[in-house]
């Protein structure tokens, strides 16, 4: 940071940080937890001056677009700051995007997380992803009863049942 100049006034700037790193944080497509890169970021300051006119602090809301080195994806995350903030109190994020993720509702937690593997593995290896979303295919048909045996075969179960439909059958055998 630096201090600048703005009518008399001195205030500090949070430099520019493209191509540096971002803290620590998980990244909200594909789960991996490091520094991000940050591509851009850009700060909306507000002045607000004092009862007695003698005193303007600065204050905003900084932008920063994140890349993450696992997965490449982009991410928008936002925080507030003012010139007496400690410089590692700035990177409190709010993402704004991507929002959550939306998962199947309904599914019993164990499966969920099968699932949110799978979902998170999938940008980085999808031979993880397919095994990941294997296993999570047998623990919904174990959940619902499926008479043992193969994957195919247990998802053949359910779609004689009507719990699932039967292209799904066709997929899993080839």
């Amino acid at each position: 940071m630096r201090e600048v100049s703005h009518h008399g006034w001195y205030f500090k700037e949070i430099s520019l940080r493209i191509m540096a790193d971002s803290e620590i944080i998980a990244c909200k497509h594909c789960g991996n937890i490091s520094k991000m890169y940050i591509d851009g970021d850009t700060c909306v300051n507000e002045t607000r001056h004092s009862s007695d006119d003698d005193y303007h602090p600065v204050s905003g809301t900084h932008y920063e677009v994140l890349r993450c080195p696992a997965c490449n994806k982009i991410s928008i995350v936002s925080y507030f700051w003012h010139e007496y903030m400690d410089e590692e109190d700035y990177n409190e994020y709010t993402f704004l995007y991507p929002e959550k993720p939306e998962y199947p509702k309904g599914l019993p937690d164990h499966i969920l997380s099968s699932f949110i593997t799978a979902e998170r593995v999938k940008s980085i290896d999808v031979n993880a992803c397919a095994m990941s979303m294997r296993r999570f295919l047998e623990q919904v048909c174990i959940d619902r009863s499926a008479k043992k045996g193969s994957l195919a075969q247990m998802l053949a179960d359910l779609a004689n049942k009507g719990e699932i439909p039967t292209k799904l059958v066709k997929v899993a055998e080839g």
